[in-house]
């Protein structure tokens, strides 16, 4: 709220005792894709004229001071989304892989025109569910009057892959925001295919046949703990990234409890529910 008034705030706080010389550091967005960090002493901070973007996040003092020098954690399958963060440790904790064979998906493909909708979940989903469609031969213009939802945009990003644009991105990043249009638009009596991983929450699942639609909940890939993932000493690491519920149970069967002192980041609204859930 006080973007447009840094500069006074900075003067006030040199007026008030702090040294021209300490660490001031505003964020921009924080924790989010298009984060932006801007690093000052508070005696330059006080004399700029730069206009700053908001939401804005202002920290003073020597927390403002540990740069990218502090330690994050990413257990997800990637860490590019991350890199804006800090010194990034990127450390698998599941592993996911194609289910082969998948005959349940196989009878859906072969009469996917008569589906309305396909909701994606994740951008694993999106991958193998278009490598069924190539290795299965199918013509993706079966395609052309299905609708597409996507969870966020990781997974609409993978969508755009094979030339995709959904017709409705959830905001929230989880299954929520993709509930929530259903049930605003009052979509109902609609045939949806759900292609997830075999670990996929029931929540969506759920949530789309509770409002009046006929639901085929396919997995179509495997979800695990990545056996090979090194074991980090927690103490040298400032906080934890968590991409999806399954990587939160991973890290609990790996280091039992999540210590109360690391900084969690969570994607999606229901890796955040899972991490509360775990935490004790």
């Amino acid at each position: 709220m006080g973007a447009s008034n840094i500069g006074n705030i900075a003067g006030q706080l040199i007026d008030k005792g702090l040294d021209g010389d300490t660490p001031a550091v505003l964020i921009y967005n924080v924790s989010r894709m298009d984060q932006k960090v801007f690093r000052f002493k508070l005696s330059e901070l006080r004399r700029t004229e730069q206009i700053f973007p908001t939401p804005l996040i202002a920290i003073f003092g020597e927390a403002a001071g540990l740069d990218g020098n502090i330690k994050i954690l990413a257990t997800g399958t990637s860490s590019k989304e991350y890199k804006h963060m800090g010194n990034i440790d990127h450390e698998p904790l599941i592993e996911v892989r194609k289910i082969e064979n998948n005959k349940t998906l196989y009878a859906a493909l072969e009469k996917i025109n008569t589906f309305d909708w396909i909701c994606f979940t994740s951008r694993y989903g999106v991958r193998y569910f278009f490598e069924n469609i190539h290795d299965r031969k199918i013509d993706l213009r079966a395609l052309g009057n299905v609708a597409i939802a996507s969870v966020g945009k990781t997974t609409t990003k993978e969508l755009a892959r094979y030339n995709i644009i959904p017709d409705f991105e959830s905001p929230t990043e989880s299954a929520e925001g993709i509930l929530s249009y259903f049930k605003e638009k009052n979509i109902r009596k609609k045939r949806i295919l759900l292609p997830r991983s075999d670990k996929g929450l029931k929540e969506l699942y759920v949530g789309l046949i509770k409002t009046g639609n006929k639901v085929y909940d396919i997995p179509v890939y495997t979800n695990t703990i990545n056996n090979v993932a090194s074991f980090k000493d927690l103490e040298k690491f400032y906080g934890v990234i968590f991409s999806s519920p399954s990587g939160v149970e991973a890290f609990k069967k790996i280091y039992g409890v999540i210590p109360d002192n690391l900084y969690l980041i969570a994607r999606g609204k229901t890796t955040e529910k899972s991490i509360n859930n775990t935490v004790l």
